[in-house]
């Protein structure tokens, strides 16, 4: 017989629910993520703006419009159709069915939003789920947060990205000693570069 394993929510409750509320539960994760990334926030020595070179570029940056075409790309090579949806509750397998039905509805609500220099506050809003590392269920320092956003917006950010990271690449604003974040060089890259 398949046993099945349990989601994040049930194993919460678990351990969790025999002594608080739900609501008590979830202002504990939030008081204790807030208290964790207060912690390292002020704990971090590292300046990272100090001796950065400054590409002189004298040309502006524009966003382009977003083409179905874009936005199918997008939604077919960026995404994960696996991945829970945002406050919306519309995941990112919708979009993928309606890349065969009618995505301009998709790329005009992405134009629009960046026409008119702004993203709704919904589309902001994330939902955050504590998720489980190691140790036991019952202690909150075993979880770690992650935000979850609607699809849509992941959508937004993907093609702003984009846009930006082609002009970084074409007015060679990016320095050949970064490494992190640039596709093909890896930790091996910066080794062998020294």
């Amino acid at each position: 017989m398949n046993k099945r394993t349990k989601n994040v929510d049930e194993v919460i409750c678990e351990s969790f629910c025999k002594t608080n509320s739900v609501r008590e539960i979830a202002n504990a994760f939030a008081h204790n993520f807030h208290k964790e990334v207060e912690k390292k926030k002020h704990n971090c020595k590292i300046k990272l703006l100090n001796n950065i070179r400054n590409p002189v570029v004298s040309i502006s940056m524009f966003l382009p419009e977003a083409t179905d075409e874009m936005i199918t790309k997008i939604i077919k090579e960026r995404t994960n159709i696996r991945k829970a949806p945002g406050i919306d509750g519309i995941g990112m397998q919708d979009f993928r069915a309606m890349i065969s039905h009618d995505i301009s509805i998709v790329t005009a609500l992405v134009n629009d939003s960046l026409d008119d220099a702004h993203i709704p506050s919904l589309l902001k809003t994330s939902v955050t789920r504590p998720i489980f590392k190691a140790g036991g269920h019952d202690d909150l320092n075993n979880y770690r947060p992650v935000s979850i956003l609607p699809s849509l917006d992941k959508i937004c950010e993907y093609f702003v990205a984009g846009a930006i990271k082609n002009f970084m690449e074409t007015f060679k604003i990016i320095d050949r000693r970064q490494f992190a974040y640039q596709k093909g060089k890896r930790a091996e890259s910066i080794l062998q570069d020294f």
